[in-house]
């Protein structure tokens, strides 16, 4: 074997081994890129959770006092047209009135907590793309058999790529 065919073959061993502590580098920085951005996501999860939470149970208050208002509202009508006199389809309409207020207040605190679980699904599936995003950011490597194959072969035997003979034929080498 020649010196220049031994020196191809150095090169090309010390080409692969490059290659191959290239590809572990890269992925190594692409495991801890994934393992951040799911650390992130799972916080980001829990303080979506704790906002939902949070607003949730302001509207369930809220329902709560909106029916305690509504009950003494009703009770004071009854109240008040008893005292005054008022009785029958006027007392009635009272009543009514405050009931229907009540029954819009629930119906508005209804609507709310169905927007808040709809807005912390949304941010949910949003947390997930963005995580998902951050992942595909970051570039693996692979370094097969095959690579190494080819960088051996054409270094030990002098052999271009296909690229690199058209690129010497369109300057006149080849």
């Amino acid at each position: 074997m020649s010196a220049q065919a031994a020196l191809s073959i150095a090169k090309g061993v010390l080409s692969v081994a490059s290659g191959v502590a290239n590809a572990r580098a890269v992925n190594s920085a692409a495991r801890k890129n994934f393992r951040n951005a799911n650390l992130d996501a799972a916080f980001q999860y829990k303080q979506n959770q704790r906002a939902f939470i949070e607003n949730d149970r302001a509207a369930r208050q809220a329902g709560y006092d909106a029916k305690q208002s509504e009950r003494a509202a009703v009770a004071s009508a009854m109240n008040s047209g008893a005292a005054g006199g008022v009785m029958g389809s006027t007392l009635n309409a009272l009543v009514a009135e405050e009931m229907r207020t009540g029954a819009t207040n629930q119906s508005r605190i209804g609507d709310q907590r169905t927007n808040n679980r709809m807005a912390t699904i949304a941010r949910g599936k949003g947390i997930e793309a963005q995580t998902q995003s951050k992942i595909n950011a970051q570039p693996t490597a692979s370094y097969g058999l095959l690579d190494i194959a080819k960088i051996a072969v054409g270094a030990g035997l002098g052999i271009q790529s296909h690229q690199d003979q058209l690129n010497a034929v369109a300057a006149g080498q080849g």
